[in-house]
């Protein structure tokens, strides 16, 4: 089975483009949101835009913890991975909201020396408040989830098909966005399964390529590469040591690079680097 691109072109934004979005949807919402306080009205604007500021920082946290979540749960079809948004954004509000009823239902009032019109210090309505909260704020994460689904599908490269018979059986074309770069397979150092795709690492630089990892396996010379985890391969005459660190062992390669070594990986890989136990 041989790897080779479609003619679709590789789009999408930069990096830069995606933190820019990032930095203007919740500096968007923290100016909504504190809008929101000086209408309804701040004894300490100071306070209490310094506590908003805390708790979309927080909300910001939780909400790229439920794209992470999002990304490894909710891979395929696009209405599964919309599923998990809806689903996990609920915790995540849940964050959201009893950050926001500590930082204003109960720190400020101790801070100033009073516990709101409860009367008292304790938090008994802190459940029923986080709960409500939660409910109002979780279209703000359905808002960001969809968002950050649609730059990721936006910035999804071009797809690699599968062919019975390759024009170029040494060498792997991978887009880019100027086009299509040859990847002789003779320079490729490591290849790493990221999620639907494979990032080949090659001398003259990195691609993407929509394949399985078993695919690139079964593409390259078994004698050449070693399957060290069961998402990377390395190059074998690329891995000058190995050592344990933090408990777990891992292959260093001529660039100083330390990648894991799976378990059920380790002898196979100590018999092909010929090394004794």
């Amino acid at each position: 089975m041989i790897v080779e691109p479609s003619t679709r072109a590789a789009s999408g934004p930069s990096p830069r483009a995606v933190a820019l979005m990032t930095v203007a949807f919740w500096g968007g919402f923290l100016a909504l949101y504190t809008l929101r306080g000086a209408v309804v009205g701040m004894s300490d604007p100071a306070g209490a835009f310094a506590r908003r500021l805390a708790v979309v920082m927080i909300a910001a946290g939780a909400a790229l913890l439920m794209r992470a979540a999002v990304g490894r749960l909710g891979r395929g079809r696009m209405a599964r991975t919309l599923g998990w948004t809806v689903l996990l954004a609920a915790p995540a509000a849940a964050v959201f909201a009893l950050a926001n009823v500590l930082a204003f239902d109960v720190l400020a009032p101790l801070d100033a020396g009073a516990c709101g019109a409860r009367g008292d210090c304790s938090a008994a309505g802190l459940a029923p408040a986080v709960a409500d909260l939660a409910l109002n704020r979780w279209f703000v994460f359905i808002a960001w989830g969809v968002l950050d689904l649609l730059v990721r599908l936006w910035a999804r490269p071009a797809e690699a098909v599968s062919r019975e018979e390759s024009q170029d059986p040494d060498a792997l074309w991978a887009p880019t966005r100027g086009g299509l770069a040859r990847i002789p397979l003779a320079e490729i150092r490591r290849v790493e399964a990221e999620r639907d795709y494979v990032r080949i690492v090659a001398e003259q630089g990195s691609y993407l390529l929509r394949a399985p990892l078993a695919t690139m396996q079964a593409r390259l010379d078994p004698d050449r590469f070693v399957r060290v985890h069961r998402s990377t391969l390395l190059r074998a005459d690329d891995i000058v040591g190995l050592r344990r660190a933090n408990g777990a062992w891992v292959a260093l390669d001529h660039a100083g690079q330390a990648t894991r070594v799976g378990r059920r990986y380790l002898d196979a890989v100590r018999r092909r680097l010929g090394v004794a136990e």
